[in-house]
């Protein structure tokens, strides 16, 4: 196969993740998506979550905390193997999230993350956002310096 047609093929599979399980909330779909070895860094999460069944439970806490958690993409870039996705996260924290009472505020984020696939599956992913942003938004910080401790 050619190296174009690998790297739309992988930012389709990138896209379907946030389109079809982050925003409609279609969890099942994570077995066609992710190997079953998959492993995340990043900073807010247990690195025990791996595999399908660890997206799963990720998004599934997202989802518990923001009821109305939606990712905005604003650039994906594929190349050979990794696809690179800049978006905005945005959501109102109404429910408990990692273990802290619902702030009742909204939050916006920048994003980025980095995805490596292979065989049609997303193998790795790197995120990182932009914590200070949150930090700065009034009545989150409790929620924050509880995040990055």
């Amino acid at each position: 196969m050619n190296i174009a047609v690998i790297e739309t093929t992988n930012k389709v599979t990138i896209m379907r993740f946030y389109n079809e399980m982050v925003n409609g909330g279609r969890l099942e779909v994570s077995e066609a998506l992710f190997a079953d070895d998959f492993k995340v860094d990043h900073p807010h999460e247990n690195e025990s979550l791996v595999g399908p069944e660890g997206v799963r439970e990720i998004v599934s806490n997202i989802q518990n905390g923001f009821p109305d958690f939606h990712i905005q993409l604003t650039e994906l870039i594929a190349e050979d193997m990794t696809v690179t996705a800049h978006f905005r996260a945005s959501g109102s924290n109404i429910g408990e999230f990692l273990g802290l009472a619902p702030t009742r505020k909204r939050i916006s984020v920048n994003c980025i993350a980095k995805f490596e696939l292979g065989d049609g599956k997303i193998i790795n992913a790197w995120i990182h956002c932009d914590d200070l942003g949150i930090k700065l938004k009034p009545g989150l910080l409790p929620i924050v310096a509880e995040l990055i401790a």
